[in-house]
Order: structure tokens, then C-alpha cells, then sequence
């Protein structure tokens, strides 16, 4: 909850009243559209992860564990973009978006090509 102090403050009380607020709440003011940080990330994670502050940051990894069963820092980029191939549960959201704008993305298809899995010849 600290590190949504600014935004809460910021925030409209009526879109928080009705319901319990939990982490993922807070996480949420932070880092409001995980899909397009996912995928801005995804493309260059170093430069992504440097415009976000710690908050944002530490935000962005809660949404990424929570909602698409990974962290950045711990799985990388490489799995990240395993589990964008596979479009399985939510990433099915990240793929539809990247093929809304793929130009956006210059990146992201190199690392889908290395995360493709090889066939064996067997």
C-alpha cells in the first residue's frame, strides 16, 4: 500500500468504494495496463525497466506473477516470450495486442524466435 500512497491520493474516491481493497488494487494504480507494460517490456527490458520507479517497478512484477504466472526478474524475457508463443489463460491478451501494432514491438520477434521451441529429428 506504501508504494500506491501518490496515486490513492490521486484517486477518485468513488472508484475504490464497494468492494474490499487488496494488494492487486494498489498494484493496479501502478501499473494500470500490464498488457502494454508486458509487451513494451518484453521488447526492451532494460529500457522499459529503467523509465518505471521502484514502485512501478516492484507494481509491474506483482502484475506479471498475479495474472500471467511469471517475474521478470527471476523467469526473464526468454520465458516471458515462451509463454507469449504458447497465448495460453491471459497471454492470449498480450498476443492479441501485439498483433494489434507489431510495428510497436521491433524486439519482440526476435525473442519469440528464440523461445520457439526446436524440433528434434529424431
Amino acid at each position: 500500500m506504501k508504494t500506491a500512497l501518490v496515486k490513492l491520493v490521486e484517486t477518485d474516491i468513488q472508484d475504490l468504494s464497494g468492494h474490499k481493497l487488496e494488494a492487486s488494487d494498489f498494484h493496479a494504480l501502478l501499473s494500470p495496463d500490464p498488457v502494454r507494460e508486458i509487451l513494451g517490456w518484453l521488447n526492451d527490458p532494460k529500457a522499459a525497466q529503467a523509465k518505471l520507479t521502484a514502485q512501478q517497478w516492484e507494481a509491474f512484477c506483482h502484475s506479471c506473477k498475479d495474472k500471467f504466472g511469471f517475474h521478470p526478474m527471476k523467469d526473464g524475457p526468454l520465458r516471458a516470450a515462451e509463454m507469449l508463443g504458447l497465448r495460453q489463460g491471459n497471454w492470449g491478451q498480450v498476443w492479441d495486442r501485439f498483433r494489434e501494432a507489431p510495428k510497436r514491438y521491433p524486439n519482440l520477434p526476435g525473442w519469440l524466435r528464440k523461445a520457439k521451441p526446436q524440433d528434434d529429428d529424431l
